[in-house]
């Protein structure tokens, strides 16, 4: 089958627009000779280094007291006064967020079997069985605050 002209032209590209007028070879090179100006931040309190790793502290058991910087902060009461962060003003639903969650192999290929044999995708079955324990536990949560 032949090709007509039309198949075989190639059309211009539009040209595209430039955010600043173009320059010539002489005053791209006088703007790369340039001095630069740099600031530079004040310079901020002095931060105590961690202590160094070692291979004896990755498996410390939970009696032994460990210092101020690898020391789990203390969990708080939630009251009434305490804001949700959820009820943030700058919280927005539609906004979706991801999340990494590691579990077993098995697991997983479960997930696939039940995304594989229903309508719901691995994602949509997550969700629809993880946001109403998360709403339950909230809910106990807050009223086991309340009680106290």
């Amino acid at each position: 089958m032949a090709k007509s002209k039309a198949d075989t032209e190639v059309k211009p590209k539009a040209k595209a627009k430039l955010s600043r007028k173009p320059r010539t070879a002489e005053e791209f090179i006088q703007e790369a000779e340039a001095p630069l100006t740099v600031s530079v931040p004040e310079p901020g309190p002095a931060v105590e280094p961690l202590p160094e790793a070692s291979p004896k502290m990755e498996m410390v058991p939970s009696s032994v007291s460990l210092p101020g910087p690898l020391r789990a902060p203390a969990k708080k009461k939630i009251t009434r006064k305490r804001r949700l962060p959820w009820r943030a003003v700058k919280v927005r639903a539609d906004v979706m967020k991801s999340f990494n969650l590691r579990i077993p192999e098995p697991y997983l290929l479960k997930l696939r079997f039940i995304a594989a044999n229903t309508p719901d995708s691995m994602q949509a079955f997550i969700t629809k069985v993880l946001f109403p324990a998360i709403d339950n536990k909230i809910e106990s949560l807050l009223k086991k605050d309340k009680q106290t």
